[in-house]
């Protein structure tokens, strides 16, 4: 994030092609030369101490003969071995990131991104195969926590990642990605109808999904869904709240049998003058009975980035999301069963007895 009283960084970066990996450890220096010289302390004094090099390098290795091509496996050795030896240089040309695309016949492209870390230059796993701009779309920093294994579906719109926690193996569950760019619209079908349709076919094609990547892990629980509208549309928030309750009836139970218990949707809303507010709905059903719907506008500062007027209030956005505790096991173990911790069940009677007026008011613990 760049204060609004300083410039923005100019970024730099050249793209480049190899045939082998024979072109590529003869031409990778080469490559990197043609970036402008860099000092990192000037510039960190012109863009703040917390500033990081901004120039990107992308290669694509075409992979197009077979006595050319190898095991992922040791490309990945091998580029992480090229890209070590030429340390100094990519420092010197102020790279941030390196992405290396390799390219096979009737296949689609494999990325390997590697990084300075800070025991040196290695791959930034949480994004492997896909390409750092979608990453980020995607948002998949926020995943830092869990070891991700990604799991390829047909529909190239949906990207589902089983994530396990690093410092609990028993914290198993998906997180599904999805990407809507809307289209042009045709005939007499209003914005508004769009977004009803397009997400509930988003939806079920993300539970269609889930369906068949769930009988390979089956300890999963408490996955998590994401939406995210690329471009503007140009609704209210009031019609975004319809849509998001329209799909939570008709997808509700289907939802909580697969174990998806959160779900965020982040649009942008556009008025008729052209202002723009992003919004992101952030929807929980931890209980299984309860669902709680917190909708917030997207303020970005100075220092914290974007946060919000919920619950999550001053929390960074995208944060990285937090691991599940000791007692997670157990809800797991629950949710097999058919039946729910007496916690869960304790908050479900106050919640339904309280008048709609008191709603909000917090369990005592001594009850």
């Amino acid at each position: 994030m760049i204060p609004k009283s300083s410039i923005e960084p100019i970024r730099s970066g050249v793209i480049s092609s190899f045939p082998n990996v024979k072109a590529l450890e003869d031409g990778l220096s080469d490559i990197i030369t043609l970036l402008p010289p860099f000092s990192l302390e000037e510039f960190k004094q012109r863009h703040g101490s917390d500033a990081q090099a901004p120039n990107v390098v992308y290669i694509t290795l075409r992979l197009f003969e077979p006595e050319d091509d190898q095991d992922n496996d040791q490309l990945r050795e091998t580029i992480l071995r090229l890209v070590q030896a030429n340390e100094k240089l990519l420092q010197a040309r102020g790279v941030r990131r390196a992405t290396f695309m390799l390219c096979r016949r009737e296949q689609y492209p494999w990325y390997y991104t590697v990084r300075k870390m800070e025991t040196g230059w290695a791959e930034e796993e949480s994004i492997r195969n896909i390409e750092p701009a979608l990453a980020y779309q995607l948002e998949l920093g926020r995943l830092s926590n869990y070891k991700l294994t990604p799991c390829f579906v047909e529909n190239r719109q949906i990207h589902i990642y089983h994530g396990v926690a690093r410092e609990n193996q028993f914290d198993s569950r998906f997180f599904v990605r999805a990407l809507v760019r809307p289209g042009r619209l045709r005939g007499t079908m209003s914005t508004a109808e769009y977004l009803v349709s397009e997400t509930d076919r988003l939806v079920g094609a993300i539970l269609d999904a889930l369906e068949i990547v769930c009988a390979q892990y089956r300890n999963t629980d408490c996955n998590h869904i994401a939406l995210n509208f690329v471009y503007n549309l140009q609704v209210t928030y009031e019609q975004v709240l319809q849509a998001v309750a329209g799909f939570i009836d008709r997808h509700g139970k289907r939802l909580w049998r697969l174990h998806v218990n959160g779900a965020e949707i982040r649009i942008v809303l556009e008025d008729a003058e052209g202002n723009v507010t992003p919004i992101r709905a952030v929807i929980e059903n931890v209980s299984g009975f309860i669902i709680k719907f917190h909708g917030y506008q997207e303020i970005t500062t100075d220092t914290s980035g974007p946060n919000s007027s919920s619950e999550t209030h001053q929390l960074l956005f995208p944060g990285a999301f937090l691991r599940h505790g000791s007692l997670f096991l157990m809800r797991t173990t629950n949710c097999k069963r058919l039946t729910g911790p007496l916690v869960s069940i304790r908050s479900v009677w106050w919640h339904g007895c309280l008048p709609s007026g008191l709603q909000n008011i917090p369990l005592d613990d001594e009850l």
